[in-house]
């Protein structure tokens, strides 16, 4: 069988998994293309889903940086370069089962397991175990795909990313006591060097700071003693002018004073100013970025001013203390965030069937279906008529239950992308293959220019026509999509 040579990055396509119930891998095994050249003295490393550089360099290298390379091709394959054949043959054969380096026809071939390997997905030590590796040379279209991102392909960064964040968080509080320390060495070196320095000139008697040097009555005693041929009244007002621009007379300075670096500081007038404009990104979950990306769907992601926790807290808190009464608190939400153009919605995660019953992750979606209708204080969602729908009786699931299932951020039920979920790529499930759960939409959100889900922290906005789309579908999509009337609000019981 022929294999054409890819011009691109983005040919070299995976093959079917290769991988076992025992040693699971989170990509597919890449074929050997013939067509394309072999790259000399590069290997293509296969089953290190579990594995991280520094173990591989520890084991394919002696531990030295510049003994091997590291190229990262997928979660579960890399490549491994030699500066030349001795390298790669006194490095390499220690690892392999047999006694030859491998083949040029791409032949795989069986590396001795590394024991005590692994991150530890999500914190389970338990994944730490030995791990089984095939090895065989490499060509020029065992590179990264195209377009390939990290922080949203990535399966190994998704499971491992709050073991990131947190060395990062702790990364910035040692820097930040750092600077602290470093500031605090510089103002004692300066205050003992301003002691040690004998007093050449008058001290400085009046007022400082703005005040201007005109309304200091003794600035004279600082005036010099020579005996040049100047004029005096000239060289006084020489002095004075001089004094008053050190002392940053009429000049409306910040106080803090410094580069800005995005903080807010407060001027003369009493008003926040932000020194440069606010960079942060708005991080929406993975698996609803996954699901947008696999579909096609265009959004916008919004970074939201108040978070609807925050205001419905805030307002409790006023009332207890005496405060006056308030909006309603997603009213505020509306209106401290600019989303009055917008449409207001959220999505209801529902059981069909026996919803507590014990399967697996792929069986769980089949029995849940989301509802998504536009958000109305006092209304829920008639489960008669989901019941009718799917012909099963029909309970809603709490969003606290939704996040034992699933692995969401607490309080957060998003739109879609369930099948891409934290706890179903823990799993090991192949989310390509996975049925998604059934999504219910309101025709009140299609006809809507633009809808707004919230996320927590942030918020996505969809217009109704890509929801349109999206049902438009179909089947083959892989997302079975039901649109269904306004009837679908019911008033919530007192």
């Amino acid at each position: 069988m022929a294999f054409p040579c890819p011009i691109s990055p983005s040919a070299s396509t995976p093959s079917s998994p290769s991988s076992t119930a025992e040693h699971p891998q989170f990509a597919p095994r890449r074929p050997f293309n013939p067509n394309c050249p072999v790259r000399p003295h590069v290997y293509h490393l296969y089953g290190v889903s579990l594995v991280h550089e520094p173990e591989l360099i520890k084991a394919y290298g002696g531990g030295h940086h510049d003994a091997v390379g590291i190229e990262w091709v997928d979660d579960a394959s890399c490549n491994l370069v030699y500066p030349d054949a001795h390298s790669a043959k006194s490095s390499l054969l220690p690892q392999l089962a047999g006694s030859e380096l491998p083949p040029s026809d791409g032949s795989w071939l069986p590396c001795r397991p590394l024991r005590k390997v692994g991150v530890g997905l999500g914190g389970d030590k338990s994944f730490m175990e030995a791990t089984e590796l095939q090895i065989r040379v490499a060509t020029t279209a065992d590179v990264k795909d195209l377009h390939h991102k990290g922080d949203v392909d990535s399966t190994y960064y998704q499971l491992n990313c709050d073991r990131v964040v947190r060395r990062k968080l702790s990364y910035h509080g040692q820097e930040w006591h750092r600077k602290k320390q470093e500031r605090r060495d510089n103002y004692y070196k300066a205050k003992q060097e301003a002691v040690a320095e004998p007093a050449a000139t008058a001290p400085r008697i009046g007022l400082d700071g703005y005040a201007t040097a005109a309304m200091n009555p003794l600035l004279f005693l600082r005036a010099s003693n020579s005996t040049m041929e100047v004029d005096k009244k000239g060289d006084l007002l020489s002095m004075v002018n001089k004094a008053e621009d050190s002392a940053g007379f009429g000049k409306a300075e910040v106080q803090g004073g410094g580069k800005g670096k995005g903080r807010k500081r407060q001027s003369v007038d009493g008003i926040l100013h932000s020194t440069s404009a606010d960079k942060r990104q708005v991080n929406l979950p993975i698996a609803v970025v996954k699901f947008c990306k696999r579909y096609r769907l265009k959004y916008e992601a919004v970074r939201l001013r108040k978070t609807y926790r925050s205001i419905s807290f805030g307002q409790q808190k006023s009332l207890k203390n005496g405060g006056p009464p308030e909006a309603p608190p997603w009213e505020v939400y509306v209106a401290a965030n600019g989303l009055q153009e917008t449409t207001l919605a959220h999505a209801v995660w529902i059981s069909i069937g026996d919803w507590q019953k014990e399967e697996g992750v792929d069986k769980l979606l089949q029995r849940r279906v989301v509802v998504l209708v536009p958000h109305v204080p006092g209304t829920g969602v008639s489960l008669d008529m989901i019941s009718e729908k799917c012909g099963m009786k029909a309970k809603t699931v709490s969003v606290s239950h939704m996040q034992k299932e699933l692995g969401f951020p607490p309080m957060v039920c998003p739109p879609f992308g369930h099948q891409f979920a934290p706890n179903v790529v823990k799993s090991g499930v192949d989310a390509g293959s996975l049925q998604p759960p059934k999504i219910l939409i309101s025709e009140d959100l299609i006809a809507s220019p633009m809808v707004v889900f919230d996320l927590g922290n942030n918020a996505i906005k969809i217009s109704g026509s890509q929801l349109k789309r999206l049902i438009d579908l179909g089947p083959d999509s892989g997302c079975d999509v039901v649109s269904c009337g306004s009837g679908i609000l019911v008033k919530k019981a007192a």
